[in-house]
């Protein structure tokens, strides 16, 4: 969870600004002809900030844990490339956007009353997935490692 809040407490203040800016363009009776306009390029700009800040998954000190990459050859660093951040950040992109559209289908279907029940859902379950499973995949060359610290 600590790790997903991390990336996406900027990311959801940019989803924000972003969706503000969008619905400034329009006037206020059109904005809600524009609601899924709106609504992709805010979902937009939350992933896009979620992989620009990937590496910070591993740069930030926790404070139960740290992240750090693990090499074939053995050697720890608590830096991600460019290509390995690309790599880390589809695989905490792809499980949300799944979910969304999933959710987006079922908004669709049974009514807009779920809205706020998909939103707590995205943050309290489909993001802390993806970020746990991005830590778990065996990338090409590399893979996370976390280490605890038990306070007694």
């Amino acid at each position: 969870m600590a790790a997903y809040w991390a990336i996406s407490w900027p990311a959801g203040i940019a989803a924000l600004g972003s969706a503000l800016m969008f619905a400034t363009l329009f006037s206020a009776g059109s904005v809600t002809n524009h609601a899924l306009a709106i609504g992709f390029a805010a979902n937009l700009a939350f992933f896009a900030v979620q992989a620009f800040l990937t590496p910070r998954l591993v740069q930030k000190d926790f404070r139960t844990f740290r992240v750090v990459v693990v090499h074939e050859d053995g050697q720890r660093i608590r830096h991600l490339t460019m290509r390995e951040a690309s790599r880390v950040a589809f695989w905490i992109v792809w499980p949300q956007a799944a979910f969304l559209i999933v959710a987006a289908a079922f908004i669709w279907r049974f009514g807009a009353g779920l809205s706020a029940i998909v939103q707590w859902l995205r943050f309290l379950v489909a993001g802390p997935y993806s970020a746990g499973v991005a830590l778990r995949v065996k990338y090409p060359g590399f893979r996370f490692e976390t280490y605890g610290f038990r306070y007694i």
